[in-house]
């Protein structure tokens, strides 16, 4: 089950809570209810790494700002194709410094 973050609208209060998918609510100490407050503070673990916070939040804002310059998957491969040659040997290179220009 995650952990998420929620919020009490009465005390104030904000704590962490294991809790279901679909939980958008859930019980405060002081009686009322707290609602689920979207975060991007969680850490990822990728190959047995894990990945502290401020890291996983610092990625996600450098992809948002990609996507606002217009950069998506597609993007990126077209570059890709168009900046990769092959020796007579069959060896592939990409030339970089192309691909930064573009």
């Amino acid at each position: 089950m995650p952990l998420y973050r929620f919020s009490c609208g009465s005390c104030g209060a904000s704590f962490d809570a294991l809790a279901g998918y679909g939980a958008d609510a859930r019980g405060c100490t002081c009686g009322a209810r707290a609602v689920r407050v979207p975060t991007f503070e969680a850490g990822f673990v990728v190959a047995g790494k894990s990945i502290p916070p401020d890291t996983a939040s610092a990625q996600y804002e450098e992809h948002r700002e990609l996507r606002r310059a217009g950069w998506n998957g597609d993007r990126a491969l077209e570059l890709i194709r168009k900046n990769v040659s092959e020796d007579k040997e069959g060896r592939k290179s990409l030339n970089v410094k192309a691909m930064n220009e573009a």
